[in-house]
């Protein structure tokens, strides 16, 4: 944050450096910092969580389980899943991303829950189904 504000340039040297750390060479010819605000906008807003997520969709496709992710419009007052995609290989059935924040560790041990990342993420993936 920079003034109240989201400072996007910030955020966006942070997925260059997880290109750099998966060794995706190519990443910035796919990824300018405008798609990037393209991704981190969602209604109209740019926030923290809406940036977060934009990370998140693009590092997916840093391991290559998909392609051209882009937010999705369902609508005046409509939501739905966070990104719209085109999987590929084994993914190729994969239509579209959603991003969840997992619980901070003290928050669960505060509430006697396991704090494991990983049971978490399970626990996410079962109520989406």
């Amino acid at each position: 944050m920079s003034n109240g504000q989201v400072d996007l340039r910030a955020w966006f040297q942070e997925v260059l450096r997880r290109a750099e750390q998966l060794e995706c060479e190519d990443f910035e010819s796919f990824c300018s910092f405008e798609r990037f605000k393209s991704l981190a906008t969602k209604c109209s807003n740019i926030n923290q969580q809406t940036a977060r997520e934009a990370i998140t969709i693009l590092q997916g496709e840093m391991h290559g389980y998909y392609k051209n992710a882009r937010r999705v419009d369902y609508g005046p007052e409509m939501e739905g899943l966070d990104f719209a995609v085109d999987g590929l290989e084994e993914f190729e059935n994969i239509t579209h991303g959603d991003t969840k924040n997992g619980v901070g560790s003290v928050i669960k041990i505060a509430e006697n829950q396991d704090p494991n990342i990983r049971q978490q993420g399970r626990s996410i993936g079962k109520k989406s189904v």
